[in-house]
């Protein structure tokens, strides 16, 4: 096959069999017995591939490849790393020394050695560089101790890149300190990064000595080299780019101009592009070395960019699928639905204490008719939305727009202490807007005036994802859900504007009790309106008036509507006639 391969083995049993085998495969086979002289039979006669133990003498089979790998004239030799022992140590410090195969010799697998040679061996020459005639003339000492430079210099690099993890989310942050690790890599005076993130994102830091007519031309030459690098792949627009510009501190006493500049296209691979730019004031400023270095450094950032990057588009498409579905589901189930890939929880239904709450505009079809249907939608868009900042302030979450009517759920997804006052708290603060709501839009007559009726109340229905397999709807069903529609119908034949039930009334009472002062509630008074039989209920349901205008009622009223009331559920008509007769003479 005409490959020459170094045998670098201390023991002569080992190293005469795999030669005499490599021999019969007709490859070219020197032998070496510690690491110094096979590393001095590697420099002379450049070898396509070595085959070492991992420990030789002298010079470890381990270091030996890093010194290979890490010395451009030499890194186009393969190396495979050869054991006694078939272990997951070996073959981790065998990645980490940058070696190109593991192998474990022995007469059962001598069989495969020709084919991993020639794998390692055709995967170093596609990854050959040209290399400088100044690598040649080295001697064994300038070798070692480079590439044990050079690999400390990559710890540096990786070391800083691994700080950016706190800058996930801040593509400045990053690039403000690649900026700084730059700084320990070369002396520049100008420093371009260009970024295709979001939109373009240009960073620039030069010294106070760069004159203003050089540092603009050397931006030029910046955007110049990443459009001829990317312009057909990616549409790009200077004026709307986010543009930071930093001054590096400088001690020049005079302006000096550019005479260096060197250009660093990040890995091509890489799904967003990223370019970046070095300018010095002194000639030929950028050795081989620098250049070798500066290499490494875009490869190691061009993941950190690159990822961060991807995870930012990530985070604000996660949020604009939150805001875009948040109108039509819950926050909180939304999160649920993030959280748990099966999305089985969401599904499952349950009972749970629940306060309902339906807002209903009055004469809705007479609105409709006598408003054109644009105003209609723009006042009804208007109302909803202002009406959904105060259930969302107490709570609540909307369920459902039916029509003109707002069906509202405190308790679920998310549930409180006191979810029936939530919800009573919201119906007066939403009644007090509805009073002051701008109604210019609507065409009303002069003893026409906007309301709403709203209706309370606080049960157990079953609360769940509730529809298809191909769509569902989180929501609540049962008869406590049709016991709140039934109260706000009610508001029409009482003639008031909120009405609540007992079990709302209760939560009330409680909480005023228990000086509950995590809940604000505008002031308000509570009237017993009746107790009424509703369709597909045995029992009759108690109902209250919820009023937040305090001088609505005079207090020799409700003393005697309240005998009044109490006469009239006794069957005592006459003398509840005579006290509501009398609270109406004193109101």
């Amino acid at each position: 096959m005409n490959r020459k391969i170094i045998v670098a083995f201390s023991s002569r049993t080992i190293r005469k069999l795999l030669s005499d085998y490599l021999k019969e495969g007709n490859y070219s086979v020197i032998e070496a017995e510690d690491g110094e002289e096979a590393l001095r039979k590697i420099i002379e006669e450049k070898p396509d591939c070595l085959l070492v133990h991992v420990e030789l003498p002298v010079i470890q089979g381990y270091a030996l490849s890093r010194i290979i790998k890490n010395t451009p004239s030499l890194s186009s030799t393969a190396v495979i790393l050869c054991s006694t022992e078939d272990s997951s140590v070996y073959h981790f410090w065998g990645t980490s020394s940058k070696s190109d195969a593991f192998y474990v010799p022995g007469t059962e697998n001598i069989h495969i050695l020709y084919g991993l040679i020639e794998k390692a061996v055709a995967k170093c020459i596609s990854e050959k560089v040209p290399v400088p005639a100044a690598y040649e003339k080295k001697s064994i000492f300038e070798i070692i101790t480079d590439a044990y430079d050079k690999e400390l210099f990559e710890l540096y690099i990786i070391k800083n890149a691994y700080q950016t993890s706190n800058y996930v989310f801040d593509i400045d942050g990053i690039l403000d300190l690649m900026s700084k690790t730059l700084a320990g890599i070369c002396n520049y005076d100008s420093l371009g990064i260009i970024v295709n993130a979001e939109s373009l994102v240009e960073f620039y830091d030069y010294s106070d000595s760069v004159s203003e007519n050089d540092f603009t031309d050397f931006r030029k030459v910046c955007r110049s080299d990443y459009e001829k690098r990317n312009g057909d792949k990616y549409k790009i627009n200077w004026k709307t780019s986010h543009y930071t510009e930093n001054i590096i501190e400088s001690f020049a006493e005079k302006t000096e101009k550019l005479k260096s500049y060197e250009f660093f296209p990040l890995e091509e691979d890489k799904a967003f592009p990223i370019t970046v730019h070095i300018a010095s004031c002194h000639q030929n400023a950028f050795n081989t070395r620098t250049i070798h270095r500066l290499d490494f450094f875009t490869k190691v950032y061009s993941i950190i960019l690159d990822k961060a990057i991807m995870f930012q588009r990530s985070v604000a498409a996660e949020k604009k699928m939150k805001e875009a579905f948040s109108r039509f589901i819950p926050p909180a189930v939304i999160e649920e639905i993030i959280s748990d890939s099966s999305s089985q929880n969401v599904s499952v239904g349950e009972k749970r204490k629940v306060a309902i709450l339906i807002a209903d505009i009055r004469n809705f079809t007479k609105l409709s008719e006598n408003n054109e249907p644009e105003n209609v939608v723009k006042f009804l868009n208007s109302y909803f939305s202002r009406m959904g900042e105060i259930i969302k302030k107490h709570g609540g979450t909307i369920d459902k727009f039916m029509g003109d009517a707002i069906m509202v759920l405190f308790g679920a997804p998310e549930s409180y202490k006191y979810n029936g006052k939530r919800a009573a708290a919201a119906a007066l603060e939403m009644m007090h807007e509805v009073e002051n709501i701008d109604t210019s839009l609507l065409n009303l007559s002069e003893d026409e005036k906007f309301s709403v009726g709203i209706g309370i109340h606080y049960g157990e229905p079953i609360v769940g994802a509730i529809g298809s397999a191909e769509k569902k709807e989180y929501t609540v069903i049962g008869d406590d859900v049709n016991l709140a529609s039934r109260v706000e119908g009610l508001t029409k034949f009482y003639g008031t504007k909120i009405i609540i039930t007992e079990a709302v009334k209760k939560d009330l009472d409680t909480s005023r009790t228990e000086d509950d002062d995590e809940t604000p509630i505008l002031p308000y008074i509570i009237r017993h309106l009746d107790n009424v039989r509703v369709k597909g209920k045995s029992r009759a349901t108690h109902i209250f008036e919820l009023n937040g205008n305090l001088n609505k009622y005079k207090d020799e009223f409700l003393e005697n509507y309240e005998k009044g009331l109490h006469q009239y559920f006794h069957k005592n008509f006459n003398s509840a006639e005579e006290y509501f007769k009398k609270a109406q003479d004193s109101n």
